[in-house]
C-alpha cells in the first residue's frame, strides 16, 4: 500500500486528504499579508501551508537580473514581482512560528539548492518540489539528501520525465508522492485530464499521488479527491483581483473553507472498499425488510412446505431467500402464526448462558412486554427504553421486581424529534411537556421496583444542519428546560451525545452535549449526575479530534450509569464489545477511580434472539468490570 508519513501524518489510500493552502507570492513580499493569509489557512480548516523560497542571484542569469527586458515577455513581468516577493531568515521564522501556533504545518518549495540550505537552517521537516524540477536532478538530490519526504509536482513534463523523475528519487532513496498537476494559471477544465491520477497509481503503486490544482472554483478539485488524491494543494488569495501571477488561479477564503468541508465529507464517504450496513441501514431493512414467518399455527413435529411458510415484515428472523434451508424439515417445537422461524424452531441449540458475577451493579434493557422473559438473567436493574408509544400504553405487571428501574426517554414524540433545546418557542414548550408525561410514567412504575428510578434523558439540540452557530442558546434553553421539570424523586441523568445522531432512519447532527466539559458544567449547573455513554465519546472523539481518555476522565467524577458498547470512526455506534475502537480496560480503569456507577450493555439490537447481543456483551466484559 502506498504510505508516505510526512509531518506527523500518514498520506495514501484509506488515510485522511492531506490540504495544503500555497500561499507562494500572494502574500506580495508583505509579512503582514502573509499573516493574514496563514490565519485565513487555518480558518478553512487546512493542514498545511506552504510558501516559496529563492534565491534570485543563483536562480537565473546575471545578465536577465540586471536587465529583465533581455527576457521573454512572461519573464520581464515575473521578474520584478519575484523580487518583491523574497522573505528573509527572520521573516520566515517568524511565519513559522504564526504557523505553529495556528495549528497548522509549515512547508516550503526550494527552486535552487542555496534555498535547500536556507531552509535546512530553518529546521523544516519536509519539502515540496515545484513542477518545473521535476526534471532538474540536481535540486532533486539535494533534496533527497535531506532526508526528509518530498511532495513532488508533475506538471509541464512527460510521462516519460515523469518516470525518469520516479527512477531517479527511488535509486537516492527518497521518500515522495507525486502530484498531478497543470500549468496554466488558471487552467480550463478539459485541459485537467483528471483521469491522469489513476493512471499515475496504476505505474505507481508503491507511491501516494495527489493534486495541485490552478482551476477556477473547487468542483475539479474535489473531483480529484474521488479518483483517489491523497494530497490537495490550492493557492489561497484575500481577493482573486489582487495583482500578481497567481491570485486569478486561487480561492478566496470563503471558498477554500468550503473546499475543505466537501474534502472531509468526500473523506468520509470514500469509507473502505467493502459493504458495510450502517446501523440506519439495518433498522430500515428491520422495518422494510422481510422474514419467514409460520403461515398458520404450526404443531411440534411438523414437516416445513411451502404452504406452511410467509414472508412478512419486519425482518427480525430468517429472510425468505433462507427457505430451501426449511423445506422438509421437522419441528421440534409449536410455532404460533406469524411468529418469526428460526433455526431453534428445529433442534438448533440456543445460547447458554453463566450469570455473570460483578459486584457492580448491571442492568438489561427490555421492554414492558419481555420483562419477566429478561428476568431469568438476574440482572440488579432492568432499564427500559421507552417509545412515545409507551407512554400511554399501561403497565400490567404480574409481581413486584427486586430489581432497580433505569428509564431512558423516547428520542421522538409523535412525528417529531424531542428537543429540550430547540429555539422554536411552541416545540420548545412541547417537548417540555412531553419529558414531564415521561417523568410522570416514570413515576407511576416506581412502586414495582426496588429503590428510586433514574430517567436518562438527552438534552436536544438536533437538527439536519452540520452548521451551528447558536451553541450558547441552544444550551441556555436546555438548562432552562431542565429547571421546569418535576422530578418527583426521580433522578434525572443527562447523557452525552455523538455529533452525529440518527433520527427518523437518517443522520442528524447533534450540536451540543458531545464535549466532556459541556457535559460536566451542564450537569453541574443542575447539580445532577450524567449518564456516560462510552460510544457516543469514542465518535465525539473521532470527530472533534479530542483525546479520548481525557474525556472519560472528564466525565468520570459525575458519573452515575454508563451505557456500555464499542464505537468506530465517525458514526458507527452501538457495536458488540471488541469489534470497535474502544480501549475497554483502559475506560473502566478510569472509572474504578470513581466508584458509584452502574451500568448496562447497550448492544444494537441486543434483545434478538433470546437477548444474545446484551448476554455477548455481558461475557466479554468480564476482563474490565469489577
Amino acid at each position: 500500500m502506498a504510505i508516505l508519513e510526512i509531518f506527523d501524518r500518514r498520506i495514501g489510500a484509506g488515510e485522511p486528504v492531506l490540504v495544503m493552502a500555497e500561499i507562494g507570492v500572494n502574500h506580495q513580499g508583505k509579512l503582514d499579508l502573509a499573516h493574514r493569509l496563514i490565519d485565513a489557512a487555518a480558518d478553512a480548516g487546512v493542514d498545511v501551508v506552504k510558501f516559496q523560497k529563492r534565491s534570485l542571484s543563483t536562480l537565473y542569469q546575471e545578465k536577465l537580473l540586471e536587465n529583465p527586458n533581455l527576457g521573454e515577455q512572461a519573464f520581464q513581468y515575473l521578474l520584478p514581482i519575484l523580487r518583491e516577493a523574497e522573505f528573509g531568515e527572520n521573516e520566515f521564522r517568524e511565519l513559522m512560528s504564526h504557523a505553529r501556533s495556528r495549528g497548522v504545518r509549515f512547508l516550503c518549495t526550494p527552486f535552487d539548492e542555496e534555498s535547500v540550505d536556507f531552509l535546512e537552517r530553518l529546521g523544516v521537516v519536509a519539502y515540496k518540489v515545484a513542477s518545473a524540477d521535476l526534471t532538474n536532478n540536481l535540486l532533486l538530490q539535494k533534496i533527497a539528501r535531506a532526508g526528509k519526504p518530498m511532495l513532488v509536482s508533475t506538471a509541464m513534463a512527460t510521462s516519460e520525465e515523469i518516470q525518469g523523475a520516479v527512477d531517479f528519487l527511488r535509486s537516492l532513496g527518497a521518500r515522495f508522492a507525486l502530484l498531478h498537476c497543470v500549468a496554466a494559471y488558471p487552467a480550463p477544465p478539459e485541459d485537467l485530464n483528471l483521469r491522469f491520477i489513476t493512471e499515475l497509481e496504476r505505474r505507481f503503486p508503491e507511491v501516494p499521488i495527489g493534486y495541485s490544482g490552478h482551476e477556477r472554483g473547487i468542483a475539479c478539485t474535489l473531483a480529484a479527491v474521488s479518483l483517489g488524491a491523497a494530497v490537495v494543494e490550492r493557492h489561497i488569495t484575500l481577493d482573486r483581483s489582487m495583482e500578481g501571477p497567481d491570485h486569478a488561479a486561487s480561492l478566496e477564503p470563503d471558498d477554500f473553507r468550503a473546499m475543505v468541508a466537501m474534502i472531509r465529507e468526500i473523506d468520509r464517504a470514500l469509507g473502505v472498499p467493502q459493504k458495510i450496513l450502517s446501523h440506519m441501514e439495518q433498522a430500515n431493512r428491520k422495518v422494510l425488510a422481510k422474514s419467514l414467518v409460520a403461515a398458520q399455527d404450526i404443531a411440534a413435529g411438523t414437516v416445513i412446505t411451502r404452504e406452511l411458510v410467509a414472508a412478512k415484515s419486519p425482518a427480525k428472523g430468517l429472510p425468505p431467500y433462507r427457505l430451501p434451508e426449511l423445506l422438509g424439515r421437522r419441528t421440534t417445537r409449536a410455532i404460533p402464526r406469524d411468529s418469526c422461524l428460526s433455526l431453534e424452531d428445529f433442534g438448533a441449540p440456543t445460547a447458554s448462558f453463566a450469570r455473570p458475577d460483578y459486584r457492580t451493579p448491571w442492568a438489561l434493557k427490555t421492554r414492558f412486554s419481555e420483562i419477566d422473559f429478561a428476568e431469568q438473567f438476574e440482572p440488579p436493574m432492568f432499564e427500559f427504553h421507552l417509545s412515545d408509544k409507551d407512554i400511554d400504553e399501561p403497565f400490567v405487571p404480574k409481581k413486584h421486581y427486586r430489581q432497580r428501574l433505569f428509564a431512558h426517554a423516547p428520542d421522538y414524540m409523535g412525528r417529531r424529534v424531542k428537543d429540550l433545546a430547540s429555539l422554536d418557542d411552541d416545540h420548545w414548550e412541547r417537548s417540555i411537556a412531553f419529558c414531564q408525561q415521561v417523568i410522570d410514567k416514570v413515576h407511576s412504575l416506581a412502586p414495582f421496583f426496588e429503590g428510586p428510578p433514574a430517567l436518562v434523558i438527552h438534552v436536544g439540540g438536533a437538527s439536519m444542519d452540520p452548521v451551528c452557530k447558536n451553541r450558547e442558546r441552544l444550551l441556555a434553553r436546555s438548562l432552562a428546560a431542565f429547571r421546569r421539570l418535576r422530578t418527583d424523586g426521580i433522578i434525572l441523568l443527562p447523557e452525552n451525545l455523538p455529533p452525529h445522531g440518527w433520527y427518523f432512519s437518517g443522520q442528524w447532527f447533534n450540536h451540543i452535549f458531545a464535549e466532556a466539559e459541556e457535559v460536566v458544567n451542564f450537569a453541574r449547573e443542575l447539580g445532577l449526575r450524567i449518564c456516560f455513554d462510552t460510544a457516543h465519546a469514542r465518535l465525539a472523539c473521532n470527530v472533534l479530534k479530542k483525546d479520548y481518555r481525557r474525556f472519560v476522565e472528564t466525565v468520570a467524577p459525575l458519573t452515575d450509569y454508563v451505557q456500555v458498547s464499542d464505537a468506530a470512526g465517525f458514526s458507527r455506534e452501538a457495536l458488540q464489545i471488541g469489534e470497535g475502537e474502544i480501549d475497554f480496560a483502559e475506560t473502566f480503569d478510569i472509572l474504578r477511580r470513581h466508584p458509584g456507577w452502574r451500568w448496562c450493555p447497550e448492544i444494537w439490537e441486543g434483545h434478538l434472539n433470546g437477548y444474545r447481543g446484551f448476554l455477548t456483551a455481558l461475557e466479554r466484559l468480564k476482563p474490565f468490570i469489577p
